[in-house]
């Protein structure tokens, strides 16, 4: 008899109930989110800290992992969906990393010294703020139906501009250079 039930528990696989698969699920899931988001802001903020805001690039890691905190608590408890993840995302990286880079420009062309990072981090915030706002209303009004309307060449060309954006700002921050392409008469492409 000891045979017997020595084949049957090896036979036997371990079961879990399904309350306990569910959260098992949640929590590996949540942990590979976690690591994305942690990976994704790590490279965002490096690539909008580049260049003269380099020394800050401290401050810039901090805020993006405080301001992804923010962003998936939000989404957490304000999501109609419960397996809802929110983090950054790579088309406002790389108009954020221009934006911050042309704001360092012009105030270097202006001929004021750069005071640090406060400037850079009030203009995101703003934006931030100001974006979140407008697709607040978009969504209120219904008016984010009219995105159906856009044709698919201009999403296209927005794709491909954010990637030839990601693509330069990668070889910036790898070789510490600016690259830009530039067409035969001297106009900048992107």
């Amino acid at each position: 008899m000891s045979g017997t039930t020595t084949r049957r528990a090896i036979g036997q696989s371990v079961s879990f109930g399904p309350k306990l698969r569910t959260a098992l699920n949640d929590v590996l899931g949540g942990g590979a989110a976690s690591v994305l988001t942690v990976t994704f802001g790590l490279s965002y903020s490096l690539l909008i800290f580049a260049g003269p805001l380099a020394p800050y690039l401290s401050y810039g890691v901090a805020a993006t992992f405080i301001a992804s905190a923010i962003l998936a608590f939000v989404i957490a408890l304000g999501s109609s969906l419960p397996f809802a993840v929110a983090g950054p995302e790579s088309s406002t990286a790389a108009v954020t990393a221009i934006l911050a880079s042309s704001l360092v420009e012009r105030m270097a062309l202006a001929g004021t010294p750069v005071p640090g990072i406060a400037p850079v981090l009030i203009t995101l915030g703003l934006s931030t703020i100001i974006t979140g706002l407008v697709l607040c209303g978009f969504g209120v009004t219904r008016m984010g139906r009219a995105i159906r309307y856009v044709p698919y060449p201009v999403v296209g060309g927005f794709l491909g501009a954010v990637g030839c954006l990601l693509l330069l700002g990668a070889i910036r921050v790898i070789t510490g250079n600016d690259f830009n392409l530039r067409h035969s008469t001297g106009s900048q492409i992107c």
